[in-house]
């Protein structure tokens, strides 16, 4: 769920953008903007494929 960033306070935003450990700094356009992109990640956090790669092993020599 997205939030009304344009409803908030600068520092409300500020407030928001530091608990993501995000820069403070901008306009308020610029803290809606920084908020906004750093939401889209969340809704897909877990990246398809996220297993561990398996190696292939290595074909054992046969010692004659």
């Amino acid at each position: 769920m997205k939030m009304a960033y344009e409803d908030l306070t600068v520092p409300e935003l500020k407030e928001l953008l530091r608990e993501r450990g995000l820069p403070l700094s901008g306009k308020k356009a610029d803290l809606i903007a920084r908020l906004s992109e750093a939401e889209e990640p969340q809704e897909a956090e877990e990246p398809q494929g996220a297993e561990e790669p398996q190696v292939a092993e290595e074909p054992q020599e046969d010692s004659e």
